[in-house]
């Protein structure tokens, strides 16, 4: 009875198709192999054999092989065809010794091949892998059927819901006395992500939660028990496909769930204030037990971080930005209006120097400013390489836009034969960058208005078109001129978001972010660039490291470097190894300038030796140009 109602597993790699395990040995090992071998066999009925084991003695003795083989055929379990098979397996015989007992072990008059042989290196071949939602229970009925799942359905609103309180259906079948109805089970819970990042609109992402950073003690759930016990002890946990799991017991009649933001989720994550439950306590020189130390003490957004955030807020939703920023159109297009992180190249910083070096003949890469003559030179070499950066365009005119977008067209046409056949209309509709434009201006990445130089003081005045009226005035002496009847409208870009790429790394985050996004199939959430201290939080003094992105994608946490420059530092890679050692995420996904494979590889060599072996390192090139050409535009 007690086989009758366990819970069992469902095994990927059966035995069933291989008939009954005969082990035969006296090692450990085949021991081992006999009584774990029983959990690589799916459920089956309660009178048939999968096991039996014998020693070397017993299978010398043809006689007892000949009752053992009459017993198989009657009583052991059947094959996929309904016949009787079995395996002959050892840890310690050779297949040729197994090949002879499966000749002598066939029952008489039964001539044709129903024994195979297996020679087997260790005992590690009794471990079975099991499907991860194949997990059941009986209902004990003659059919011995699976048990069906007690499931229930709550509505999650600002991060609060009921928590359901699905009932096995053993227990919800019958009213049990009270001498039966103590104990738990655990209902694992699949809660949708009010904040979604997934690109598919008939998708919902899930919570699946890290193993390597513990966020789940920060889904709070609170229960009312009618127990008459003073402190009823309960746990949650993620189950191993990175669900929550709640236990619940009888007792219990309401019960509710708060769902963590993102921001406590990780900064929670990273702090780890339970992580003196699982670690040994340490001994200070004193000798006096303290607990282990927290995997950091304090974290907080970044400047970069901040603007990366106010960046993403223009859109509705993390798709919208991706579908908007790595389109090439507009990419370049805010590129060439002054948001261009190219200033922030090493490789002009490296330039700089050695140009540098030979102007002031200094021995080796290292110089000195001592006089007024090398004061000069700096200078004037420093405002020569300024002057090749490209200035940005204060505006661009909507003749200049359709005028690259035509150009676009003709390239996409050029590329797909296919349009020439049919009217162009069939593939793109007329107002196809007039809506993209008013799509940007409505999210405040582009302002529409009109710029005029004033004729009596020169100032350039910008006149948004919600300020627009019969007269103009200057901003700066107050001379009023009237609005031009010709010309075009004009688009300038917002002065948050060129400085946000300009200035702040924020376009080599968000290509990372998309990346890992891309990759994301039932879950995806982020932190965004964050100042880490180890030890103690230094508000005047400098962090200990700065992690530009920290992803859980799938329930796999990645730590993310992201620059323009083609390599790292010697810094950089001491701060990614000390955040790795402490954090130990997954993955360090750097994305970098890195040309070529040969210096991804060199560069993924160089940090992984600096690295825990558990955490893995990936290095990408950064694309500058935007993944999409096609005129199909964001609206």
């Amino acid at each position: 009875m007690s086989e009758l109602f366990c819970h069992y597993l469902e095994p990927k790699n059966s035995l069933k198709r291989n008939g009954v395990n005969v082990v035969v040995g006296d090692e450990i090992a085949d021991r081992l192999v006999f009584w774990n071998g029983h959990n690589r066999f799916p459920r089956n009925e309660l009178t048939g054999i999968s096991s039996i084991r014998m020693s070397v003695e017993q299978s010398k003795d043809t006689e007892f092989l000949k009752l053992v083989g009459r017993v198989l055929d009657r009583r052991g379990i059947q094959g996929e065809q309904n016949a009787p098979v079995a395996t002959i397996r050892s840890t310690s015989l050779t297949e040729d010794e197994l090949a002879d007992i499966a000749e002598r072990i066939k029952p008489e008059g039964k001539t044709w091949q129903r024994f195979a042989t297996e020679a087997i290196s260790d005992a590690d071949w009794a471990i079975p892998e099991f499907w991860e939602e194949r997990a059941c229970f009986t209902t004990g009925s003659v059919a011995i059927s699976r048990e069906p799942k007690g499931q229930q359905r709550s509505e999650l609103e600002n991060g609060r819901s009921e928590l359901p309180l699905a009932t096995p259906w053993h227990l919800s079948e019958n009213y049990l006395p009270p001498s039966v109805r103590e104990g738990q089970w655990m209902v694992d819970l699949s809660i949708e992500r009010e904040i979604d990042h997934c690109k598919f609109s008939n998708v919902v992402h899930e919570w699946i939660l890290p193993r390597r950073l513990r966020i789940d003690p920060f889904f709070s759930i609170s229960r009312e028990s009618s127990s008459s016990r003073m402190h009823q002890r309960y746990c949650q946990r993620p189950t191993r496909s990175g669900r929550l799991s709640a236990s619940i017991e009888l007792a219990v009649r309401q019960a509710s769930i708060t769902v963590p933001n993102d921001d406590d989720a990780f900064f929670g994550g990273l702090r780890d204030f339970q992580r003196d439950r699982f670690l040994r306590t340490r001994e200070n020189k004193d000798g006096l037990q303290k607990p282990p130390p927290p995997k950091v003490t304090d974290a907080k957004y970044s400047d970069k971080g901040r603007y990366l955030l106010g960046t993403l807020q223009h859109f509705g939703n993390l798709p919208d930005a991706f579908q908007t920023l790595m389109h090439g159109f507009w990419r370049e297009g805010l590129r060439r209006l002054g948001a261009d992180p190219s200033h922030l190249d090493d490789e002009l910083e490296a330039r700089f120097q050695k140009i540098m070096a030979r102007r002031l003949r200094a021995t080796g890469e290292e110089w000195e400013v001592s006089s007024q003559e090398d004061r000069q030179k700096v200078a004037k070499e420093a405002l020569r390489i300024a002057s090749q950066l490209r200035r940005p365009e204060r505006f661009v005119q909507y003749d200049k836009l359709a005028s690259r977008y035509s150009d676009l067209v003709e390239k996409f046409i050029e590329e797909n034969p296919h349009v020439k056949e049919g009217p162009l209309e069939e593939y793109l509709s007329a107002g196809e960058l007039d809506a993209s434009i008013q799509y940007l201006c409505e999210r405040k990445i582009l302002f529409q208005g009109h710029e005029w130089r004033c004729q009596n003081c020169f100032n350039r005045n910008w006149v948004s078109i919600d300020d627009l009226s019969s007269v103009m005035t200057c901003n700066v002496c107050q001379n009023e001129e009237l609005p031009p009847v010709s010309g075009g409208w004009q688009f300038k870009a917002s002065g948050f978001f060129i400085e946000a790429f300009s200035d702040h790394g924020t376009e080599p985050a968000i290509w990372a972010l998309w990346q890992l996004a891309e990759r994301a199939r039932a879950s995806f959430f982020f932190l965004p660039s964050t100042l880490i201290w180890f030890d103690e939080h230094r508000e005047d003094g400098p962090n200990d490291c700065e992690v530009d992105l920290l992803a859980v994608v799938d329930g796999e946490t990645v730590a993310v470097e992201a620059t323009t420059s083609r390599t790292l530092k010697a810094s950089e890679i001491e701060k990614l190894a000390a955040f790795a050692t402490r954090v130990r995420p997954d993955k360090l996904y750097i994305v970098c300038g890195a040309d070529g494979q040969n210096a991804r590889a060199q560069l993924a060599t160089r940090i992984r030796n600096c690295l825990p072996e558990a955490v893995e390192v990936e290095v990408a090139t950064y694309e500058a140009s935007g993944e999409r050409s096609d005129p199909y535009l964001p609206s």
